[in-house]
């Protein structure tokens, strides 16, 4: 099994519980020539009416600059590894195992 594996910083936002909330920032980073392998949003039940978001990666200069102005900071609570290789049935699972073994 040849995989590429590499650590990658999980950059997180706040986001308006509303339409249009998560596009406009989605779009920001867009705009700034990001290309976005993960994405995933949720409500913030602790803070009524807000969201976050967490993306990654994020490249370059024009990249981590746009998401600054948009409110994004790299989280210390979520880690990430992104994973490159032949997918197949079962290849997550050897991965974490392997994970695993090595402590």
């Amino acid at each position: 099994m040849d995989l590429i594996v590499e650590r990658v910083n999980v950059w997180a936002a706040s986001i308006r519980d509303e339409a249009g909330g998560l596009s406009q920032l989605l779009a920001g980073l867009r705009d700034a020539g990001a290309d976005l392998d993960f994405v995933i949003a949720r409500r913030t039940p602790e803070k009524p009416g807000t969201g976050v978001v967490f993306v990654t990666p994020l490249r370059g200069d024009r990249e981590v600059a746009a998401a600054a102005r948009l409110g994004f900071n790299v989280t210390n609570s979520v880690h990430s590894a992104r994973i490159e290789g032949d997918n197949r049935p079962g290849v997550a699972a050897e991965v974490t195992e392997k994970l695993t073994a090595a402590g």
